[in-house]
């Protein structure tokens, strides 16, 4: 494991497993949220994309969701939102809200159920 930092967000996520979740990213000026149902949250080794814009590990939140950005909405593709574990800091995990920011941006990441 790359980030040691990634597994107290991967358990607080575990005890949010079938519930109504948004995640909000703050990257280069843009905001974006995305609404999910979480099904499943792993973390994966992968091989570098591209462009590199994902991190060799990757935490990936399954389930059926929806992205909004600028007062559009649409349909999650593959049903997965992929976070790049780059330089994790700042974690903050309380019970309704997981925060951290990465080398891409800031996450917040809270429960809808709460």
């Amino acid at each position: 494991m790359s980030d040691l930092n990634s597994i107290p967000i991967l358990d607080a996520l575990g005890r949010w497993t079938n519930q109504e979740l948004t995640i909000s990213k703050q990257e280069l000026g843009n905001n974006d949220e995305t609404i999910l149902t979480l099904e499943d949250a792993v973390i994966k080794e992968q091989q570098p994309d591209r462009d590199d814009y994902l991190a060799p590990t990757i935490l990936q939140l399954r389930g059926d969701g929806i992205i909004v950005e600028n007062e559009k909405s649409a349909a999650l593709p593959y049903g997965t939102y992929d976070i790049s574990l780059e330089e994790v800091a700042d974690v903050q995990i309380t019970d309704d809200l997981i925060s951290f920011h990465t080398s891409k941006g800031q996450y917040r990441i809270s429960s809808n159920n709460n």
